[in-house]
């Protein structure tokens, strides 16, 4: 393993799994959690993470179960196949590996590893879900909640997003069912793979260009976690997060729309105005949800921005919320 990859290697037995986690910045700074969304390791936020520490904070990231390093043998277990069910009506047994619940409980799992009181949650798109998760059901460990590119009902907003924009979404299952990845795979063939899906959500309307910086930024993410073990071969973790996040919106989706309700956590929800993946009104829904939350919508689809301008305007809506409930 590479120098690169073994600062995303530290694993811990946390919360009945094994986690793995990361901290960057000074022990003594106030702490952010970042959440990662769906698929997708701690290595995606493209630099976010190591800007934020660099602003002055403690970043904690994590691999949600199902990414990454992160295991969850028990629930592995009881789902040896999950991608023929992520299909429609494939699943009426409902079976899942693991809940919402538990991710957020995973990653307050990993506050208490770090000895951290209380943090500043961040999250995109599922990790954005899981955020919201963790500051209604541990409100105490919670100073702000961000929620990015994200919903409280996530499969509802896909839903409408898949009736807005049936192109667009044409598109991505044609890049999905091409870019499976076999185990035994090169690292380069894995890179060949990624890129359609990722040219599709870190491109958009106000900023169409594939850059040699998103490439760079991928290339480095793809090289970690095929270095580190990370890459998610046949794309099974990725579906029993989906299979979590049915399960949880079945059972748990009306309750947790009334602990937003009664939110008293400082909120600050980011969205992207030309997100294909999770519409702008879904993140317009949320903030009314949330008592006296603060909506900032950038010029961006489902990404952090494809421009540094950008990049920049979420990276400072972060820091002046952090700093004003500190």
């Amino acid at each position: 393993m590479n120098k690169a990859a073994s600062k995303f290697a530290q694993v811990t037995a946390l919360n009945g799994v094994r986690i793995c986690h990361r901290s960057l910045g000074e022990t003594s700074k106030p702490a952010v959690l970042m959440i990662m969304g769906h698929g997708t390791s701690m290595t995606k936020w493209g630099g976010l993470d190591e800007r934020l520490a660099g602003a002055g904070y403690r970043v904690i990231t994590l691999d949600n179960r199902g990414s990454g390093l992160t295991r969850d043998e028990a629930g592995e277990a009881t789902t040896p196949d999950p991608v023929p069910l992520t299909g429609p009506g494939a699943n009426p047994d409902n079976v899942f590996a693991w809940c919402v619940d538990d991710m957020a409980d995973d990653a307050v799992a990993v506050l208490d590893h770090y000895g951290v009181d209380k943090a500043h949650v961040v999250g995109v798109s599922m990790g954005g879900l899981i955020a919201q998760n963790v500051a209604v059901r541990h409100a105490d460990r919670c100073r702000t909640v961000v929620p990015i590119m994200t919903s409280f009902d996530l499969n509802g907003a896909v839903a409408t997003a898949m009736q807005k924009n049936p192109e667009w979404w044409g598109k991505l299952m044609e890049a999905a069912a091409a870019g499976g990845l076999t185990e035994g795979m090169s690292q380069q063939e894995v890179l060949e793979k990624s890129l359609p899906i990722m040219k599709l959500c870190a491109t958009d309307k106000a900023f169409p260009d594939w850059t040699p910086r998103l490439q760079s930024v991928i290339e480095e993410a793809v090289a970690i976690d095929y270095a580190r073990g990370g890459i998610d071969w046949g794309g099974k973790g990725a579906a029993r997060q989906s299979l979590a996040i049915n399960a949880w919106t079945a059972s748990k989706l009306a309750a947790h729309k009334e602990g937003l309700k009664k939110l008293t956590v400082p909120a600050l929800v980011l969205h992207g105005r030309y997100d294909p993946l999770i519409p702008i009104q879904a993140g317009r829904a949320l903030h009314e949800l949330i008592p006296g939350a603060r909506l900032v919508e950038y010029d961006g689809g489902h990404n952090l921005g494809n421009d540094d301008t950008v990049r920049g305007l979420i990276e400072a809506a972060i820091v002046g919320h952090i700093a004003l409930n500190n």
